[in-house]
């Protein structure tokens, strides 16, 4: 697997013209569930007028399939949303029990069986658009150095592509 040669295969197809956006959001997050090998669910969230996050992208590794779909309302989400505007990343071993992230194990963690995440925020024009998530299915033990540095890699590459006009809120 050669990080180089997947992210310029990665900006190729989110520059071609003639791919649908769908398709360009599904390459995002496959792209990150390559790099990440600890994560089982990788994901795309943008923020709505509310400060919601909505999923438009999920890859599963284990079962191979695309979805989207998914809100995590601002009131469960707001520990979170502060942090990942704060530092850009996160890294948590342990969602369930993390105060940034432990609001949001009824409404998300514990239905999609989720213990840790590494998590990226996306930007457009210096602004938080949305975040792209990496997801484990047990708890990881440390989130590895490489992991984070081709996370960080992958979403601003996909920043400085991605449609944001879509998605017209900040996170913040």
């Amino acid at each position: 697997m050669n990080t180089v040669v997947d992210l310029f295969e990665l900006n190729l197809t989110l520059t071609n013209p003639k791919l649908s956006y769908n398709h360009k959001l599904n390459a995002i997050v496959k792209t990150a569930a390559q790099h990440v090998p600890q994560a089982d669910m990788t994901s795309l969230w943008v923020c709505d007028e509310s400060g919601s996050i909505h999923c438009i992208a999920r890859f599963d590794k284990q079962s191979q399939q695309f979805s989207d779909g998914g809100v995590i309302s601002n009131d469960n989400a707001a520990a979170y949303l502060e942090a990942i505007l704060d530092r850009d990343i996160l890294a948590i071993e342990s969602v369930r029990e993390h105060p940034f992230t432990k609001d949001m194990n009824n409404e998300y963690f514990i239905p999609a069986g989720v213990y840790s995440l590494l998590d990226y925020i996306l930007h457009d024009d210096f602004k938080p658009k949305g975040v792209l998530c990496c997801e484990a299915r047990s708890e990881v033990s440390q989130w590895q150095e490489h992991e984070k540095t081709v996370l960080k890699r992958i979403a601003n590459s996909s920043s400085i592509f991605f449609d944001f006009s879509t998605y017209k809120q900040e996170c913040g």
